[in-house]
């Protein structure tokens, strides 16, 4: 019986295929936190309004050189991030609490520039955008800011339609106006 408490105790979330562990702490405020004992690997949530813009970036070390930089992102609206077992540190400025991502409620049309988790919060199908400039738009594999997560984009001028499809792990959207889900 004991052994059988040690692995319930051990299991962790999943979220979007990914392992969250069940200790997770919140990321607060700007700043740079180490990966380790106390922040744990796993997939955030930053909903950001700050029309400043979000930075983030997963860092292997902390001399400050640009080789420290694993992946980074910049944005506004909702953010996530797949912080990664072998990552030495988070570093983050402007984006507010860094939450570990559940419970995510379903957005039945994207108004808002951001980054959001497809399943959860945003269903498969395709979707029309708004009539806006610098359009871009990203169908996602995960969360890390990898540019090889990349599955499709495109940043145009006018209305854009893009089917996102039902592996796809998020839908990063920018200056598109209103998304509406067509079919």
């Amino acid at each position: 019986m004991k052994k059988l408490i040690g692995v319930i105790a051990c299991t962790a979330l999943l979220v979007g295929g990914v392992a969250l562990p069940a200790q997770a702490k919140d990321i607060k405020g700007s700043g740079t936190v180490k990966i380790g004992k106390t922040y744990k690997p796993g997939v955030y949530v930053s909903a950001n309004s700050n029309s400043a813009g979000c930075y983030w970036a997963r860092l292997s070390g902390f001399s400050g050189k640009l080789d420290d930089i694993l992946s980074s992102e910049f944005g506004s609206g909702q953010m996530i991030v797949e912080i990664q077992d072998g990552d030495a540190g988070f570093k983050s400025s402007r984006c507010g609490t860094w939450k570990p991502m559940k419970n995510l409620k379903l957005i039945k049309t994207l108004k808002t520039n951001g980054i959001y988790q497809v399943g959860t919060q945003i269903l498969p199908g395709t979707y029309e955008s708004s009539s806006n400039d610098n359009c871009y738009w990203a169908r996602l594999s995960s969360f890390g800011g990898d540019l090889e997560e990349i599955l499709a984009s495109d940043f145009a001028s006018g209305p854009q339609i893009v089917t996102i499809e039902e592996g796809d792990a998020g839908f990063k959207t920018s200056r598109c106006g209103t998304w509406k889900k067509i079919s």
